[in-house]
């Protein structure tokens, strides 16, 4: 099944558990062995290959058990460099700043106008 935004969360969630499941197979490892090098509960790793929910760090240490870990930057891409940002000396931005447009609601007033 291709993940895409037609798919609800369940639906992701079984076919994720699915294709982890599938990895360990191919991987040539049991539950058992598999959980244990991720640092994870039987039961985890269980629940996750039936399409439950789990602790996204568990998703991680699953991930970097099977070797795939790398792909999460296929997922989330780094931010790429923007040329404005290099006077900044490799400062990364933390807010957005509002242009005057944006500020002004209406006309100005004193307040004590009616």
């Amino acid at each position: 099944m291709k993940i895409d935004d037609g798919c609800n969360s369940y639906a992701i969630l079984k076919e994720l558990g699915q294709r982890v499941k599938d990895l360990r197979i191919d991987s040539r490892l049991s539950q058992e062995e598999c959980a244990a090098i991720a640092g994870i509960s039987r039961r985890t790793l269980s629940l996750f290959e039936s399409g439950q929910d789990i602790h996204l760090s568990k998703f991680i240490w699953i991930l970097r058990t099977l070797k795939v870990l790398d792909n999460l930057n296929l997922l989330i891409p780094e931010k790429p460099q923007d040329p404005r940002d290099w006077s900044d000396l490799g400062h990364n931005r933390k807010r957005v700043l509002r242009t005057r447009n944006d500020e002004k609601s209406g006309d100005w007033k004193w307040g004590d106008e009616v």
